[in-house]
């Protein structure tokens, strides 16, 4: 379980680090922020995605582990990709 925390957080700090990732201040609501988005991309599994599938938006999970089985039940009917080709093309088809 710690090496997943500790896992967890480095790919936290990565995505922080890229360029093409914008990090958002915790304290902003994130129902506020999927209300103002076209779509919603979480790693699995927190709220965001469910929120999202809940207000009708697109929504995927990410995982970059590839630990997750991409049929999992505790995804709630929220499509997981593993893939960074599958996720290029998820995030083209939303800025068609």
């Amino acid at each position: 379980m710690l090496y997943q925390i500790i896992n967890l957080k480095n790919i936290y700090e990565k995505l922080k680090k890229n360029p093409k990732v914008i990090y958002i201040d915790p304290k902003i609501s994130a129902y506020r922020l999927i209300q103002s988005s076209k779509c919603s991309i979480s790693l699995p599994f927190t709220s965001t995605s469910v929120a999202a599938k809940f207000m009708n938006k697109e929504t995927i999970y990410y995982d970059p582990t590839f630990k997750i089985n991409l049929d999992d039940p505790l995804s709630c009917g929220v499509k997981i990709i593993n893939n960074t080709n599958k996720l290029e093309e998820c995030v083209s088809n939303q800025f068609r």
